[in-house]
């Protein structure tokens, strides 16, 4: 409890990455949430969870919110919608990311394909303005801010398998893995299980989102898996 959890999907919200002061990614991943509802609908399941500020996360974050997570799965799709509504009397700004981590069979042959071509920020060479040239690849540390919200394809051919993500309401697309040197400084990852994923993350990370009163933001994504 307090901890984020290095996998699955962390929320990412209020601040995407560091804040002065304050935790790393901000808070809603490191709380927990209230279950709405689960139910099972024809060959799906559709989950909704809400997080709402209380007196602990107004020491952090002085606004009064309403977070609303909806998850629905079906046996090769996975969909969610994170709802930012702004319920206090004045307008607040956000940044955000879906921190997906997907497993691969070995990082080193696995790619990314559908940002040929992109603008991105390059974090680990102190955020330089790069453009991608062909699918990208993995040899060495990776922290990135892809500035497109195209569709993108995550390609495993050891796994025989394509996963394809869409985003509605994102600016960009973070893709991030540590490599062998920066996964030591990682205290609950083994140092040699940077090699079995990739984080890409549907996000608002390059510019923040301002939220008037009784005004909402939908963050949309899909993921889609297909035997290739």
């Amino acid at each position: 409890k307090g901890k984020s959890i290095r996998g699955g999907i962390p929320i990412c919200w209020p601040w995407f990455g560091p804040k002065s002061g304050y935790m790393q990614h901000g808070f809603a991943r490191t709380i927990e949430w209230q279950l709405i509802s689960d139910d099972e609908i024809n060959n799906s399941r559709i989950i909704k969870l809400k997080l709402i500020d209380t007196n602990i996360s107004r020491e952090i974050w002085n606004y009064r919110f309403e977070l609303t997570l909806h998850i629905i799965t079906t046996d090769s799709i996975l969909e969610m919608e994170l709802i930012t509504k702004n319920i206090d009397s004045k307008p607040f700004e956000i940044s955000q990311a879906l921190h997906t981590y997907f497993y691969v069979e070995e990082i080193n042959d696995v790619f990314i394909e559908g940002l040929n071509g992109t603008s991105y920020i390059d974090k680990v060479e102190n955020a330089t303005l790069k453009t991608q040239d062909g699918n990208i690849t993995f040899k060495e540390e990776t922290d990135r801010i892809y500035l497109s919200n195209n569709e993108v394809s995550l390609i495993d051919n050891k796994l025989n398998r394509k996963i394809i993500l869409n985003g509605e309401g994102i600016s960009s697309w973070v893709i991030w893995n540590p490599w062998s040197e920066k996964v030591k400084t990682i205290n609950d990852m083994a140092d040699h299980e940077y090699r079995k994923f990739v984080c890409i993350e549907a996000a608002n990370a390059d510019k923040p989102i301002s939220i008037d009163p009784d005004e909402e933001y939908k963050l949309h994504l899909k993921m889609e898996a297909v035997c290739i």
